[in-house]
């Protein structure tokens, strides 16, 4: 028995639904998945999830502030015994010893 090829959606003259749910002519499956994906997002998905998907991200950055402060409180500084964390810089004596850099501290979690 041969080999049965996937059919590909096409769309018909008639079609109401827009350009970017079907598989363009030349297009690998992947490259089509990959775009229906993003374009379903922005334009299907996201627009009805826009305030919770907003409010969630300012929820995560409040959360991991809070937790970059409270793990600084927990520090001193080596050299002179400063303790307050709006005082204290990171520095390492030994770079192989960092746990994480404090830039991408905030984006990611560290527990």
């Amino acid at each position: 028995m041969g080999k049965v090829k996937h059919k590909t959606n096409r769309k018909g003259a008639d079609d109401p639904r827009p350009e970017w749910r079907f598989q363009q002519p030349g297009e690998s499956r992947k490259e089509y998945l990959k775009r229906y994906q993003r374009e379903y997002h922005k334009q299907e998905w996201y627009p009805g999830h826009r305030v919770e998907r907003i409010q969630e991200t300012k929820d995560r950055r409040i959360e991991l502030q809070e937790w970059y402060t409270n793990y600084k409180a927990t520090l001193h500084c080596k050299n002179c015994g400063e303790w307050r964390p709006k005082c204290l810089q990171f520095h390492h004596r030994d770079p192989k010893q960092k746990e994480f850099t404090v830039g991408h501290g905030s984006e990611t979690e560290y527990r």
